[in-house]
């Protein structure tokens, strides 16, 4: 480890001194044009005799920055912490209001087959874990169907029963058109008459377009994709890996 800091450090000092030589430093003016090119070929094959220095720079530039995007994501959430947790239309499972002590959000879209395969590891969750509350954001990005699938929950919202279109739904395979989704609602006993009405809701429609944008903002570009404490998680974390975040972000609170 030693030495591959060693290299690192090396590699560092020449790209520093041939940086200023290239833009016209203070120390330019002291070597001459074969010399520049002797340092650069210097470069050239300390790179070609040492290549893990490339891999060990991209490592720590990528460290780097998921640090920064990290930290940008909690200043993010911050700032939306009403939009994120507190919109009433939100659709809202698992413990009473007030009954909870964490708030697990999911951006979702209900033809992403990975939402699909991580949705049996949310309702474990929510029925072994009495004080979890999970909030669903629709996050209709695979096309029409998926806008028309999030608008009809929504519209089962009004009629008390999200949660059962949502398993329903959510239990569907294949990609999705009106007439799947009509008939999930059907099966679940919604007014389809009143659902088609509601569907059209202009508060509907701004209350997407607003989780749309807020995704956006939150710098969350595929589904699933989880907030879980101070944490924005991409991707279909298995149950451990979302055990092992509720417990970071209950220790936080304490």
């Amino acid at each position: 480890m030693r030495s591959r800091r060693h290299n690192l450090a090396t590699l560092a000092a020449a790209f520093v001194l041939a940086l200023g030589l290239m833009t016209g430093g203070a120390a330019a003016d002291a070597f001459s044009e074969k010399q520049h090119n002797q340092i650069q070929a210097i470069i050239k094959q300390y790179i070609l005799s040492n290549p893990e220095v490339i891999a060990d720079s991209m490592e720590q530039w990528q460290k780097r920055l998921q640090a920064e995007r990290g930290q940008q994501q909690r200043q993010s959430l911050s700032a939306l912490d009403g939009q994120v947790y507190q919109n009433p239309m939100t659709p809202m499972s698992g413990a009473a209001n007030g009954a909870h002590d964490l708030v697990i959000v999911e951006f979702f879209d209900y033809q992403c087959g990975y939402c699909k395969k991580v949705f049996p590891t949310v309702m474990k969750l929510l029925k072994t874990d009495k004080k979890i509350r999970v909030a669903w954001k629709e996050f209709p990005i695979l096309g029409p169907a998926s806008r028309l699938a999030a608008q009809a929950a929504m519209a089962a919202k009004k009629q008390g029963k999200y949660f059962e279109y949502h398993v329903e739904v959510m239990g569907l395979t294949g990609r999705l058109n009106k007439s799947r989704i009509m008939d999930a609602a059907r099966k679940i006993g919604l007014d389809i008459d009143r659902l088609t009405a509601d569907m059209n809701d202009p508060a509907i429609t701004a209350y997407i377009d607003e989780t749309l944008a807020l995704g956006q903002s939150l710098g969350i570009s595929g589904t699933p994709a989880f907030i879980i404490g101070e944490h924005v998680v991409p991707g279909a974390i298995d149950e451990q890996q979302m055990r092992n975040l509720i417990k970071v972000a209950r220790n936080k609170k304490k």
